[in-house]
């Protein structure tokens, strides 16, 4: 048991040490919803940012088991390792693995009890950002589905008129275009507008 926690505990050293380094280079924003991949082409990163993540990566690969061998599968730890996975994944293009990481992520947030305010906004994220992997998998039917489950969870805590809630109704729009859908399209995206007009 010690040898397992001494083990996380290394992993957990490198993770911020990668984490620290992509810092200086510029390129960690892991969890926000800063860009609109929907306006402006995704570039690739850096080869010496894509390295950087690559060894995050592997250093999250690493401490995935470790962690659910010592908190369980359904611990928050787990929840909040398979985010920043989905996080860098999506950074660095692989789609596939940043759909299954947030997917992971929202089995594990959905299992625990008692679920508070800021859990189903952080659940709402990750269905926002799945979402957003699958347009760009060019999925728009899943990601739909995607946009509206974060709805369901962002409208009634954060109310009609927040920024969350209009970056959802964008991409829900979006998704409904892609799927030549325009007057549901359209309508989605007057809503996204009317978030703004206060």
């Amino acid at each position: 048991f010690l040898e397992v926690v001494m083990s996380l505990l290394l992993l957990l050293q490198r993770i911020r040490y990668v984490a620290h380094a992509l810092q200086i280079i510029g390129g960690l924003n892991v969890i926000g919803e800063d860009f609109d991949p929907f306006v402006v082409e995704l570039k690739p990163c850096s080869e010496e940012t894509q390295a950087q993540y690559e060894k995050l990566i592997l250093c999250y690969e690493e401490a995935l088991p470790l962690t659910k061998l010592l908190s369980g599968s359904d611990h928050i730890d787990v929840a909040n390792l398979l985010e920043r996975m989905g996080a860098i994944y999506a950074k660095t293009h692989d789609w596939d693995n940043a759909v299954g990481s947030y997917q992971g992520a929202i089995r594990v947030r959905r299992a625990l009890e008692p679920m508070e305010r800021a859990e189903e906004l952080t659940i709402a994220s990750l269905f926002y950002n799945k979402g957003r992997c699958h347009a760009q998998r060019k999925e728009y039917a899943v990601a739909k589905a995607c946009y509206e489950s974060s709805l369901k969870y962002r409208i009634p805590r954060l109310g009609d008129k927040s920024i969350d809630v209009a970056l959802a109704l964008y991409g829900m729009g979006f998704a409904l275009g892609r799927l030549k859908r325009h007057q549901q399209a359209i309508v989605a995206l007057m809503e996204c507008l009317n978030c703004f007009l206060k």
